[in-house]
């Protein structure tokens, strides 16, 4: 899964953020980064 639409993947911190967001909506996928 890549995060285009930050348009920064090699920011730590957005990925960071958008990992939380995404945990909110799905907790599966972000399951699948760790």
């Amino acid at each position: 899964m890549t995060v285009k639409m930050s348009g920064s993947r090699k920011n730590a911190s957005t990925r960071t953020q958008i990992a939380t967001v995404w945990a909110k909506f799905r907790p599966t996928d972000v399951a699948m980064w760790e």
